[in-house]
C-alpha cells in the first residue's frame, strides 16, 4: 500500500504507558482529566520484542534487526503521511473497491446490512457443500461420510434449506469479548488439506480481536455456535466469544464512542478481577472520553453485553489512532519481531496478512484480512509473478518504508535499501535461499516467525 504524503497540521500523539490504578482514579474523583493530559512520552516504547538474525548470504547482520537502523536512514521520520481525515477517505475508497454487492469479497462494512437477512442469504454463506467437494482430511484420512453428516447435523443445514429462501431472520448485533476464531464449519476438529500436515487448520479463516463488531445471523442446531459477519470475514464462532446488544441503536452508540488503541502486543487490561491480554491494534472504547471510563466488554447473563469500568491497563496505548509516520510504522512492525507465524491466526498468532492488518489498524487504516485481497488493494505494490531480483527492484522504484506489497500469496512491509539490496519485514513461514534456481520446494528453509530479510530469497513458487 503506497501511503501518499499530504499536508497536515495534526500534532503527533505520544505513546503512553498507562496503568489506571485505584489511586489515580481516586485522585481524579469528579474532576476527570482528558487522556491527552495524562500522556507520557516513553521514548522508544515500541521496542522490538527480541533480536532475530537477518538472512542475507547466510550471514546474520544484527543491526538490520532494529527499528533504529532503518529509521536513521529516513530524512523525515516524523512527518505525518496521512491525517485522520485522509485515512477515513482511504478507508472509504478501499471499501468501495471491494463492495460488489455479493457479501463474499472478504472486506465489508457490516453496518450496511439491514435489520434482517433472508434464509437464502444465510444458506449462500454456509460453506458446507463447497468444502464437501474439496480434498480435505481429518486425522490424516479423507473426511468420511459419517463425519460430513455430523457437520451437517450440527449446522442444521437440512432444516434451513427446507424453509422458504425469502423468509427473513432478524440480525443480532454483538461485540467480541475475547480472541475469536472464525471457522468455515462449526467444529473444533482440525481439518487439513494434506494427509501429512496437522499444524494448520484448513477451516480457520481468521482470529478476531476483542471489541470487534459482529452481525449474528443464525445459531447452529446444537446451540454452541453462530454464523456471523465481521468486517473482515464471515463464518462460525463459538457463542461464548461474543456478547449481544439489546438493540441496534445500542450497538451503534457503543462503536461511536471515542477509544484507545492498543499499540503493544499482549497489553493487559483488567477490572474487578477479570483480565484480558489485548493484541496490537485492538480498540478500547470510552464511556466519557476519559481514561477512567475505558470499558472492557464481557458476556453477561443470557449472552448480553456487560461493560466493566475502572479498567487497569498495563501496556502502550494512544487516544484515538497513532499518528501515521514512517517512524511509527517501522517501530510498530518491529515490535512483533521474532513472534511466531500461525496460519489464519490460529493459536492466537498471526500469519503474513494479519500481521500487516494489525500494524495498519494502529493508525486507523482498514485493509482486508487475507493476502489475496490485500494484494488487490489499488494502492498496494504488486510483485505477482515476478521472478528475479532486478525485476523486483525495478517494480519497487518509488516505494517508501512502511509500504505494503505482495508477491503472489505473501505480503510484506518494505523497509528500504542497504548496499544495493532491498529489505522487508514480514511474518514468514519459510523461504528458498537465493542461490537455489530450481526444484524450489525441496529447499524450503522453515522459519515460521516475524523476521527481516532481503528480497534476494525466494518463495516456494520461485518468486
Amino acid at each position: 500500500m503506497v501511503l501518499s504524503a499530504c499536508v497536515s497540521n495534526q500534532k503527533a500523539v505520544s505513546e503512553l504507558e498507562y496503568e489506571n490504578t485505584s489511586a489515580k482514579s481516586e485522585s481524579s474523583n469528579n474532576n476527570s482529566t482528558d487522556i491527552s493530559d495524562r500522556t507520557q512520552d516513553t521514548g522508544s516504547s515500541i521496542a522490538a520484542s527480541g533480536s532475530e538474525s537477518v538472512y542475507q548470504n547466510n550471514a546474520a547482520i544484527a543491526d538490520k534487526n532494529t527499528p533504529e537502523f532503518w529509521i536513521s536512514k529516513l530524512s523525515d521520520p516524523d512527518k505525518i503521511i496521512l491525517n485522520q481525515a485522509d485515512i477515513n477517505r482511504l478507508n472509504s475508497q478501499t471499501l468501495a473497491y471491494f463492495n460488489d454487492g455479493t457479501w463474499t469479497s472478504g472486506f465489508y462494512d457490516i453496518n450496511q446490512l439491514g435489520d434482517q437477512v433472508s434464509i437464502g442469504f444465510i444458506c449462500n454463506h454456509i460453506q458446507f457443500n463447497t468444502l464437501r467437494n474439496s480434498q480435505i482430511f481429518y486425522k490424516g484420512a479423507p473426511i468420511t461420510d459419517a463425519k460430513w453428516q455430523e457437520y451437517e447435523k450440527t449446522i442444521g443445514l437440512k432444516e434451513l434449506e427446507q424453509k422458504p429462501a425469502e423468509s427473513l431472520i432478524p440480525i443480532k448485533w454483538a461485540v467480541t469479548v475475547d480472541y475469536t476464531d472464525v471457522l468455515d464449519l462449526p467444529t473444533r476438529d482440525i481439518v487439513t488439506n494434506s494427509d501429512m500436515d496437522d499444524r494448520e487448520n484448513y477451516l480457520q479463516q481468521t482470529l478476531l480481536a476483542v471489541n470487534e463488531p459482529l452481525a449474528v445471523l443464525v445459531d447452529s442446531a446444537d446451540g454452541q455456535w453462530s454464523l456471523v459477519f465481521a468486517n473482515e470475514y464471515y463464518g462460525w464462532v463459538r457463542k461464548e466469544s461474543y456478547a449481544c446488544f439489546d438493540n441496534r441503536n445500542d450497538y451503534n452508540a457503543y462503536f461511536a464512542n471515542n477509544y484507545l488503541t492498543i499499540i503493544s502486543d499482549k497489553t493487559r487490561a483488567s477490572s474487578n478481577g477479570y483480565t484480558l491480554n489485548l493484541r496490537l491494534g485492538t480498540k478500547l472504547y470510552l464511556k466519557d472520553n476519559t481514561i477512567e471510563t475505558a470499558m472492557l466488554p464481557v458476556r453477561g447473563e443470557n449472552g448480553k453485553l456487560k461493560k466493566l469500568e475502572s479498567v487497569k491497563i498495563s501496556g502502550n496505548v494512544v487516544r484515538g489512532n497513532l499518528d501515521l509516520t514512517k517512524k511509527n510504522l517501522i517501530e510498530i512492525a518491529f515490535s512483533l519481531l521474532g513472534s511466531t507465524y500461525e496460519w489464519g491466526g490460529s493459536n492466537k498468532g498471526r500469519d503474513c496478512s494479519s500481521y500487516m492488518k494489525d500494524i495498519y489498524a494502529c493508525f486507523g487504516i482498514r485493509i482486508p484480512r487475507n493476502t489475496r485481497d490485500q494484494e488487490r488493494i489499488p494502492a498496494a505494490t504488486k510483485l505477482t509473478e515476478i521472478v528475479g531480483y532486478n525485476v523486483k527492484k525495478s517494480a519497487l522504484m518509488g516505494a517508501k518504508p512502511g509500504d505494503l506489497f505482495g508477491i503472489q500469496g505473501h505480503v510484506m512491509m518494505y523497509l528500504g535499501e542497504e548496499n544495493g539490496r532491498l529489505y522487508v519485514i514480514n511474518m514468514l513461514g519459510g523461504y528458498i535461499p537465493e542461490d537455489i534456481t530450481n526444484d524450489f520446494t525441496a529447499h524450503i528453509v522453515e522459519v515460521r516467525k516475524c523476521m527481516v530479510n532481503s528480497l534476494d530469497v525466494h518463495r516456494g513458487n520461485g518468486n
